[in-house]
């Protein structure tokens, strides 16, 4: 089972329904699958037995990393002392 993120995207919610239901298959003696509540659910997620800690699964493919120019913006907009290091956050890169 090999999902590139923008075929993740595209999938309707029963589409996402299967994939959860294959990823549960292998995790099952671990983890816990969380039921998807409707389309707009991003993530499939899975509670760790043991710790209680949730885990979300994310496809495979490439993301930009950082805050784009209206970004920074819009979060300066939300909260004036944002509780990040903002240098770390610019520019946009791609993780190494």
């Amino acid at each position: 089972m090999n999902v590139e993120i923008d075929e993740f995207v595209q999938m309707n919610l029963s589409e996402r329904q299967i994939l959860l239901d294959e990823l549960n298959n292998i995790l099952e003696k671990d983890f816990t699958k969380r039921n998807i509540e409707s389309d707009d659910s991003i993530f499939l997620t899975f509670l760790h037995n043991e710790t209680g800690i949730e885990f979300n699964y994310i496809p495979a493919g490439t993301f930009d990393m950082g805050f784009s120019d209206i970004e920074e913006l819009n979060a300066r907009k939300i909260c004036n002392s944002m509780p990040l290091n903002l240098e770390e956050m610019r520019p946009v890169k791609k993780p190494k």
